[in-house]
């Protein structure tokens, strides 16, 4: 019996699903931000590349400022890079090892939670299948135009547009090419070496040029000490991965342990290594559900795949009941964290959720305060991962005097944090006139007032709102909101 065939039409049933989950969860602060940056479209952005932003333009449009707007295309594009790891591994190897290593893919929690938010791990993952599929053709196929070297060119820059530090997908790239003998001989080829060089320039002084004029911004997000942070990476790695992560380890030694490593081996070995680090570095320093970039995944798992269907030192019926019982856990995992939104691991992580609860009160408490009247309200908070969800969810927010529709919500010039100027945030102290009012929002359990500068640049600041928020079983946090009313009203 023929059950690949069956194949497309399950990935049509699954995105039918995901699309249907959309809505389930509230948007994480990557995503509220890089939407907030699709209204005030630049050339870069400091926590994303303008890909990103651009993609969700489309979506938004269609279906406007929610969250099925905003996640639009990311089924889209894990439906497509499913697609692409079944047609590579069905290339490189034969039809059974490319059933499994789809297999693999789809019930990796990581994918599944990638698939129904849209962040730079939607586009590492999709833009690594497809960077392995044009490679695959280029090397396996030739044209008089080059057309399959310049869409390896585009890929890899497509990748760096959507995050500077997905440039490790064209080191991986470059890695598969000369670490194999099939590589080294297509490099040599004219022009292939001076498209791939001359388009990984041209796209690396474009980006040096706008950091250099805004302060080498995209630079302040390196992570801290690693050691400080094993604990939040091997969670992290639990939680994306979870039976499967062993699986891939046991894959990655079998195939180093290999002698002679072939050619196929070789080629997806190599292009796996220089992003495997790039996730190291950084799987502990994103904020969920932006875990690293896992790019390393398709790769891996055809590995995992070769490796569990063809291993010697595992029997057929052994083989059958292992890879059954790994898809079964992983698949109740990722439903557990789909179901969840990763709130048992925000929980360890601190961070801030129920954006649509707190800005049904921050709503609730302007009315029944009366702020506003004839001017602009201006909101201010000290961390970005505050500013930017509740600047989404509190879009709709109009004065008599303007018809801006995104509410100004701002962060400290001082804050502790590393978040450089924001393309949609300016200076209150700058922006607010005396007729405007000024809210100041905080997290912060101990503090009882505005920030001394706040209190300093306007009098008459008061509390408005204290207010416990949850979110799916995460911990309650408190919320604080602060009202400087119009000049004019506070001398009064």
């Amino acid at each position: 019996m023929n059950r690949q065939r069956f194949f497309p039409h399950a990935l049509i049933v699954l995105t039918v699903a995901r699309f249907l989950l959309l809505m389930s969860t509230e948007l994480s602060p990557v995503e509220a931000h890089a939407a907030l940056c699709s209204a005030r479209l630049e050339w870069w952005h400091p926590l994303t590349g303008p890909l990103l932003p651009l993609l969700m333009k489309p979506g938004m449009a269609l279906f406007g400022w929610n969250e099925f707007g905003v996640r639009f295309l990311a089924p889209l594009l894990i439906l497509s890079a499913g697609w692409l790891v079944w047609r590579v591994a069905t290339g490189l190897f034969d039809g059974p090892v490319a059933g499994w290593a789809a297999l693999f893919f789809q019930v990796t929690p990581v994918v599944n939670q990638a698939s129904i938010t849209f962040t730079n791990t939607t586009l590492g993952i999709f833009f690594s299948a497809l960077l392995l599929a044009v490679l695959r053709l280029a090397l396996h196929h030739s044209h008089r135009l080059h057309l399959h070297w310049w869409a390896v060119a585009v890929s890899t820059c497509l990748a760096f547009l959507a995050d500077w530090r997905l440039v490790a997908l064209s080191f991986g790239g470059a890695a598969s090419l000369t670490l194999t003998r099939r590589g080294r001989h297509a490099m040599l080829k004219w022009p292939v070496l001076p498209i791939l060089a001359g388009s990984f320039a041209l796209t690396l002084t474009f980006f040096l040029a706008w950091n250099s004029e805004h302060g080498w911004s995209a630079f302040r997000f390196f992570p801290d000490s690693a050691q400080s942070h094993i604990g939040t990476l091997l969670w992290r790695l639990v939680l994306a991965f979870g039976p499967l992560l062993p699986v891939f380890a046991w894959a990655l030694v079998e195939t180093a342990l290999q002698r002679p490593l072939t050619y196929v081996p070789a080629f997806l070995y190599a292009f796996m290594w220089p992003l495997l680090a790039l996730d190291m570095l950084a799987f502990h320093n994103m904020d969920w559900p932006q875990a690293g970039f896992c790019a390393w995944l398709p790769p891996v798992v055809m590995l995992a795949a070769l490796h569990v269907l063809h291993s010697e030192h595992l029997s057929p019926r052994t083989g059958v009941w292992l890879r059954s019982l790994i898809l079964g856990i992983t698949a109740l995992q990722s439903i557990f964290l789909v179901r969840s939104g990763g709130a048992s691991f925000l929980e360890a992580n601190g961070n801030f959720w129920g954006w649509r609860a707190s800005s049904a009160a921050i709503r609730k408490a302007l009315e029944h305060e009366g702020l506003g009247g004839d001017g602009q309200i201006h909101f201010e908070t000290d961390e970005w991962q505050l500013a930017a969800p509740l600047s989404f969810y509190l879009h709709d927010l109009k004065t008599k005097r303007t018809e801006q529709s995104l509410p100004l919500i701002e962060t400290a010039p001082n804050a502790t944090d590393r978040t450089p100027e924001l393309p949609w945030r300016r200076s209150a102290n700058l922006s607010a006139a005396p007729q405007d009012t000024v809210i100041y929002i905080t997290n912060e359990e101990s503090r009882h007032q505005p920030r001394r500068d706040l209190r300093e640049r306007r009098p008459g600041w008061r509390a408005i709102a204290i207010f416990r928020v949850t979110h799916e079983g995460a911990p309650p946090r408190t919320l604080k909101v602060f009202a400087c009313p119009p000049e004019s009203a506070a001398h009064k």
